[in-house]
């Protein structure tokens, strides 16, 4: 599933650019870790307002401060790929809307 439109096509399918692969890569992070940091706050917010955490919190005798944490679900994923890319060639298998859904690796390189 495509979830923003703001990345540049990639030039070559057949074998895949690592330089032009992790540029995409991190400008994909950042704008969407944007939203999910956006999509964090309006869930605390609406557990603040109607939940119960509101009124546990109100028994605490001290000041409290929020913090909010976010794990790395899937880096392993991103380094093994960004590692196939770089050391091996990846050919890249598309559907009919251009998206990504497979792809083809010729080649051995470093497995994290």
């Amino acid at each position: 599933m495509q979830v923003f439109d703001d990345i540049p096509k990639l030039k070559n399918d057949i074998n895949l650019d690592y330089e032009e692969v992790k540029k995409n890569y991190f400008h994909t992070l950042d704008v969407l870790a944007r939203e999910y940091v956006d999509t964090m706050n309006i869930i605390h917010y609406m557990h603040d307002k109607y939940y119960y955490e509101k009124s546990e919190l109100a028994l605490m005798d001290t000041h409290v401060t929020r913090l909010m944490a976010f794990g790395a679900a899937g880096l392993s994923v991103v380094a093994d790929s960004l590692s196939a890319i770089k050391y091996a060639k990846v050919k890249a298998i598309r559907n009919e809307k251009g998206i990504a859904i497979d792809f083809e690796t010729t080649g051995d390189y470093p497995k994290f």
